[in-house]
């Protein structure tokens, strides 16, 4: 092997480190802008149901149930947001790779925000049905709350939450939370919690399992504040993040964000690059850069001679 093909194969791995580290260093200053973009909006998201959740609350009739949990369906929705606002909050901590590695580490955590946003969305619309006219959880308030208006002539809000009736109530949904899906709460929190034990080589699934253990000790902590703080509606919530990172867990084996996203995927304000693309693009552009380099080089030989 002559010196001017080792010198070219040496320039060759020389222009793939290069493009790969631009492509790892653009991809993820790009990761982090999106996270900052999507947690301005969210921020403001969060800010307007605030204040509508302040101006519904001044002229709502307290003495109803049925308009408490319509109140409670908004709760839902400011706290779905804050869990968003959360999730962005430790994907922004997250190390996202060196400069060699850097487009593939920032798919994964990429890929990890497109999951955590859909089981996030998924335990918001579980829980908020649930509070709708014929949910299980609807029917359980009312039952408590006519048993109390029919002890004490007049349903308000203010007096119930302090009632006997309430914490009757609150013991059977607890109960019902915890125990309605095929393994209980407490099970469904365990088994996420042995997946760290898993020894996991790829990077994608690695991101996604360190995403569900984050999700998994969040939501569970914060069932346990809320269920002792008697706040049902974020209770709710929390149970179902804990249900749903469950389920979207149980196929984790068989995720593989690389080569199922070899375009890039967009929905709604989360954003997944392609690595395949970017590393297929160097490879192409050295190649090609060399393969010219190498032509001239031979042409200006063969006029030479």
């Amino acid at each position: 092997m002559n010196r001017t093909l080792l010198s070219l194969i040496g320039a060759w791995i020389v222009l793939v480190l290069a493009g790969l580290s631009a492509f790892s260093y653009y991809q993820q200053q790009y990761f982090e802008n999106h996270l900052e973009k999507n947690m301005d909006e969210i921020k403001k998201e969060m800010e307007n149901v605030s204040v509508e959740l302040e101006e519904k609350w001044e002229t709502l009739d307290k003495s109803n149930p049925t308009e408490i949990l319509r109140y409670s369906e908004l709760e839902t929705y400011s706290y779905y947001y804050a869990y968003l606002l959360d999730f962005h909050q430790y994907l922004q901590r997250q190390e996202k790779g060196n400069l060699l590695t850097g487009t593939f580490a920032t798919q994964a955590y990429e890929g990890a925000l497109l999951e955590g946003y859909f089981i996030i969305y998924l335990a918001y619309s579980h829980g908020v049905t649930e509070l709708y006219p014929e949910g299980e959880y609807h029917e359980i308030f009312l039952d408590y709350s006519q048993k109390y208006e029919d002890n004490n002539q007049v349903f308000s809000w203010e007096v119930f939450k302090d009632s006997k009736e309430f914490g009757e109530f609150l013991d059977e949904f607890h109960h019902f939370l915890e125990n309605k899906e095929e393994i209980t709460l407490q099970e469904t929190y365990q088994q996420i919690k042995d997946l760290e034990k898993a020894d996991i080589l790829n990077p994608y699934r690695k991101a996604l399992l360190r995403s569900y253990v984050y999700l998994i000790e969040t939501s569970y902590d914060n069932y346990d504040m809320h269920k002792n703080q008697t706040d049902f509606v974020k209770a709710l919530i929390d149970a179902e993040v804990i249900y749903s990172v469950y389920g979207f867990s149980r196929n984790l084996d068989t995720k593989e964000t690389a080569l199922t996203t070899v375009m890039p995927f967009q929905h709604g304000i989360i954003y997944v690059h392609s690595s395949i693309l970017d590393l297929a693009g160097v490879l192409t552009f050295s190649t090609f850069l060399v393969a010219v380099v190498w032509f001239v080089m031979r042409e200006k030989s063969h006029s030479s001679d």
